[in-house]
């Protein structure tokens, strides 16, 4: 993984909707106050689409929120926000949702 280009991209070099989907995979980072790949971090914790889908497995992707902010956030709210960040970061563009499916899981629509 690199950042927030999606991996066909890099292979192929030719942009297309799906690994434009895969930048919204930036809505981790968002939340978690943390870059993609965490030089520092502990070697589970490195990538953060790995950690975010680990604690999700858990049932404790609440545990992922950037500590920062207190505990002052609306969890259902984030729990949209990881979730879209998750389904973005497929690793596959097949996998991914479209960008109109994004606007309605962020519109809470489905």
């Amino acid at each position: 993984m690199m950042g927030y280009l999606a991996p066909e991209l890099i292979r192929t070099g030719k942009p297309t909707t799906s690994s434009d989907v895969y930048a919204f995979g930036v809505l981790l980072e968002v939340v978690c106050g943390r870059r993609p790949i965490e030089v520092k971090a502990l070697p589970e914790e490195l990538v953060l689409v790995d950690w975010v889908w680990e604690r999700w497995r858990m049932g404790a992707p609440l545990a992922v929120v950037d500590p920062r902010l207190g505990g002052a956030f609306d969890e259902v709210e984030v729990l949209v926000v990881i979730k879209v960040g998750l389904y973005c970061s497929a690793e596959t563009p097949e996998k991914r949702p479209s960008m109109r499916q994004v606007v309605r899981y962020l519109e809470r629509e489905v």
